[in-house]
């Protein structure tokens, strides 16, 4: 049987750079070699795309042509694909605009399409779009760069501690938890350091817990049991909790009541096909202290890393690393852009 050449796109110009670059070396050894051809594909951090050998490589926006290669002495050599893996967390991978580049060039590929991606992305509109769906999350204010920002307005309406965000940015990167008027200014200086606009939240006292999706979008969705990050002594889940401090640890499933787990993956289920999810997404949501199910956010590509969540949960689910990975080719292949 003729092997599927999957192209697996990784690194990227986003501050998540060294997270999908763990992520992809997790897929690749991981991707059944008897199945597929890999094909890597990496973006530097300047978003220089070069193959494996360190040459220059683009994927033409010509449909069905594929990556164009050029050595050095400047002949471009075609290489066609089947499927293309983007393993990109953040702005440029995870927002919608290399899945127009996709799209333009009609090779199939896995994940969220350009609109799925760019809403989820967009924590303001995510939320916006929810809330019209009765899906509720914490009160928040939202800023964009040049606007007159009000400290004491701000802390009227949201009350101490808050969370200032970077409205298109994952990992918990520029998150600042403030606990004082003081530390505001210094948040919002470093979000805005990562996007122009900003999200500051109320804070929730309460547990963080986290579903994994996975489907079509269709009738053929599972959600997993929710999992929860026991984050010990670190003042909430931030980049290095994730990925750097060993004494952070995974609950899977989370300890909740029966009640909790079917309405956050009933739930999860009914936010991945309202913004018109495909392929995976984690949806993470908090439990108040008076039992409230609050939507947080969603990843359209969560990490793939040796300590990321996501594949963590769909193990649970009875699916290998292998099996996940061969289910999400299987649905990229069968969707219609």
């Amino acid at each position: 049987m003729e092997k599927i050449k999957v192209a697996v796109i990784y690194g990227g110009a986003s501050n998540e750079h060294e997270v999908s670059q763990g992520s992809a070396k997790t897929i690749i050894e991981n991707l059944n070699k008897e199945k597929y051809e890999i094909l890597e594909v990496y973006i530097n951090k300047e978003g220089k795309w070069l193959n494996k050998e360190g040459e220059p490589t683009i994927l033409s926006p010509n449909p069905q042509e594929g990556f164009i290669n050029f050595s050095e002495n400047s002949i471009a050599k075609i290489i066609k694909v089947d499927v293309l893996f983007p393993v990109l967390l953040g702005k440029y991978g995870e927002d919608g605009t290399i899945q127009g580049l996709f799209e333009m060039s009609r090779i199939p590929y896995v994940g969220c399409g350009v609109l799925a991606s760019a809403i989820s992305m967009e924590k303001v509109y995510s939320n916006d779009i929810l809330k019209l769906l009765g899906i509720n999350g914490p009160k928040y204010l939202s800023y964009r760069t040049g606007d007159n920002i009000n400290s004491d307005f701000i802390i009227k309406e949201l009350g101490l501690p808050l969370f200032v965000k970077p409205v298109r940015s994952g990992s918990s990167v520029g998150i600042s938890r403030v606990k004082t008027k003081e530390e505001l200014q210094n948040a919002l200086t470093l979000a805005f350091e990562h996007d122009s606009r900003v999200i500051i939240e109320e804070s929730i006292t309460g547990r963080e817990l986290k579903c994994a999706v996975l489907g079509d979008g269709k009738n053929n969705t599972i959600a997993s049991f929710p999992g929860e990050t026991i984050v010990g002594e670190a003042e909430f889940n931030d980049y290095d909790t994730k990925y750097n401090n060993p004494n952070t640890k995974k609950e899977i499933p989370a300890n909740v009541s029966k009640e909790v787990t079917e309405e956050i993956r009933k739930l999860s289920v009914k936010i991945f096909k309202a913004l018109d999810c495909t392929g995976l997404a984690r949806v993470d949501f908090f439990l108040n202290e008076k039992g409230e199910i609050l939507f947080n956010e969603i990843n359209t590509f969560p990490a793939f890393t040796g300590v990321s969540i996501y594949p963590s949960l769909m193990k649970h689910m009875d699916y290998s690393m292998e099996a996940l990975l061969d289910e999400l080719i299987k649905i990229s292949l069968k969707t219609v852009r």
